[in-house]
This record gives structure tokens, C-alpha cells and sequence, in this order.
């Protein structure tokens, strides 16, 4: 469902990015934009490695430690979610890229 029927359903609703997270054989992000009418994807983030995704907001991501929270069902973290730690100037101002950290209070 989430390869064929929802990118047609979303492409229909013109939803300019469309992002996939799958597990097996291991944990990846496919990152789609939508491009004369189709996803295309833009961006493959593996396992075991950081990737920077700019589009459509910039976010630095393993998805190795979403497929931790996805089964271990939030062991790390109360709500079982990833959280995102943006950093903050000393002015209290978000600056840069924020980064996903799985488990960590921001």
C-alpha cells in the first residue's frame, strides 16, 4: 500500500513531498518530491548513516534509530517517538539543521 496505492492517492492531492520508512532488510528513508504529477525520489537514507535532508525542512537522520524506537516500541523514550533536538543559539533562536535523535530529550 504505502510503494503504490498511497503515492497515486497523494500525486492526486498534489502533497509535494512524500516520505517512506522501511525496515527490512534494514532500516531506510526514501524521500519522494512530486514532479509533473509523480514522486520522484530525491534522497535514500540508510541505516547507519547520517543523511541530510533538505526538503521540505532540513533534518539530519539515521533511520537506524527510528527502526530501534519502531521495535522496541519507545524503551528509550516515554512517548516511544524520536525526538528532534534543533539547536539554539544563545539567544534562545533556532540555528542550523536540527538532528533526530532517537530516545534523547531535546
Amino acid at each position: 500500500m504505502d510503494r503504490k496505492v498511497k503515492p497515486l492517492l497523494y500525486a492526486e492531492a498534489a502533497i509535494p513531498h512524500f516520505w517512506r520508512l522501511e525496515f527490512e532488510p534494514a532500516a531506510r528513508l526514501i524521500v519522494s518530491e512530486l514532479r509533473g504529477g509523480r514522486y520522484v525520489e530525491t534522497v535514500t537514507a540508510l541505516a547507519g548513516i547520517t543523511t541530510a535532508i533538505h526538503a521540505p525542512f532540513p533534518v539530519d537522520l539515521d533511520p537506524a534509530g527510528l527502526a530501534r524506537q519502531q521495535r522496541s516500541r519507545g524503551a528509550d523514550s516515554p512517548t516511544g517517538l524520536p525526538t528532534v533536538s534543533p539547536s539554539k543559539s544563545p539567544t534562545g533562536t533556532f540555528t542550523g539543521a536540527p538532528t533526530v535523535r532517537a530516545g534523547q530529550p531535546p
